[in-house]
């Protein structure tokens, strides 16, 4: 379950800095999902849940390694339209991930509580995601964001 925690902590907070162009992701993605895909695949004999998300877990860190690359690199604006396609499906996955583990741990009662939160953490990174294109508005998104998480 500790793994889950990092794997999620790394994963939903999206801390980046920016160095000229090049920008780089203090916790990376990657790390994150995979640190995801190791706490369900330690957890997939309780439910049959966290053994399925495991595997996308596995394909999320490969697509985090990918984004990771494409981050370092001074994408143009063709490629920043890549990369940010490419990181609204990471984002989607990991929200599936979340969900999955919300599902599987704790009583009905506990889970139906999480959901609450589990949308507005939902609602929250798609909003971040989208709407980070706009200089302020995605600064204050993603700060939204991060709190959500948290």
């Amino acid at each position: 379950m500790n793994r889950l925690f990092w794997g999620f902590f790394f994963a939903l907070l999206d801390v980046k800095l920016t160095v000229g162009s090049a920008v780089f992701d203090l916790l990376p993605d990657f790390l994150g999902f995979w640190l995801i895909m190791k706490g369900m695949e330690s957890l997939a004999d309780q439910s049959v849940l966290f053994d399925r998300g495991r595997h996308g877990a596995f394909g999320l860190s490969i697509l985090g390694v990918i984004l990771f690359g494409m981050e370092l690199m001074d994408p143009d604006m063709a490629g920043r339209l890549w990369l940010w396609g490419l990181g609204l499906i990471a984002e989607i996955g990991l929200l599936v991930l979340l969900f999955l583990t919300v599902r599987s741990v704790g009583t009905d009662e506990s889970a139906a509580r999480l959901q609450g939160l589990l949308t507005v953490v939902t609602v929250m990174q798609i909003l971040a995601h989208v709407m980070g294109w706009v200089p302020v508005v995605g600064k204050i998104c993603m700060t939204a964001s991060m709190i959500a998480s948290i």
